[in-house]
């Protein structure tokens, strides 16, 4: 699988509580989400680091 320079990235910051405090434009392209339907919302993820650093994610 090659590394696609042009495809979007989802940046989504969580607050101390777990809470999403901000939700880029990415996230709503790749998750389908909008900020007005996490932002808020406690976040719960489980996540798994592979051995060439891919992050395969669940929530």
């Amino acid at each position: 699988m090659a590394d696609d320079p042009d495809a979007p990235t989802a940046a989504i910051v969580v607050d101390a509580d777990g809470r999403v405090s901000g939700w880029s434009d990415g996230g709503r392209l790749l998750l389908g989400w909008s900020p007005e339907d996490v932002l808020g919302v406690v976040f719960k993820c489980h996540a798994h680091i592979s051995s060439d650093a891919r992050v395969t994610a669940a929530w």
